[in-house]
């Protein structure tokens, strides 16, 4: 399963899910944010919260005039996972401005008939 979420217009940052086999895995877009900038953590077995501070710098020259437009701050966001996970053994890397996260199932199934007493 993919689920697809559009990026925010006032600094937010698109994040794309899937669901493997044995685990979720999370891709996040955050240009000019640096590797030691970026804060990840598990808020419940099925809410995931990405954080990161960022600098982006765009430079224009024209004619008489010069342009300078930056964005200076912090992003975060909570996404929910489309199945409970664990800390436990994920792994996170960090290129070019995208941060991919592999969690693993948890292990205890969530899922199952509840019998009536």
């Amino acid at each position: 399963m993919i689920r697809l979420s559009p990026g925010f217009p006032t600094g937010g940052f698109s994040v794309d899910l899937a669901e493997t086999g044995d685990g979720v895995v999370a891709h996040a877009d955050l240009p000019g944010c640096q590797k030691e900038m970026v804060r990840i953590r598990l808020l419940r077995p099925d809410l995931l919260w990405i954080t990161g501070e960022r600098r982006d710098e765009k430079e224009e020259e024209e004619k008489d005039f010069f342009i300078r437009e930056r964005f200076y701050g912090s992003v975060s966001r909570s996404v929910s996972l489309p199945r409970e996970v664990s800390e436990d053994g994920a792994e996170a890397t960090f290129e070019n401005g995208v941060l991919e996260v592999i969690f693993r199932k948890s292990p205890r199934d969530v899922s199952g008939d509840i019998s009536i007493t």
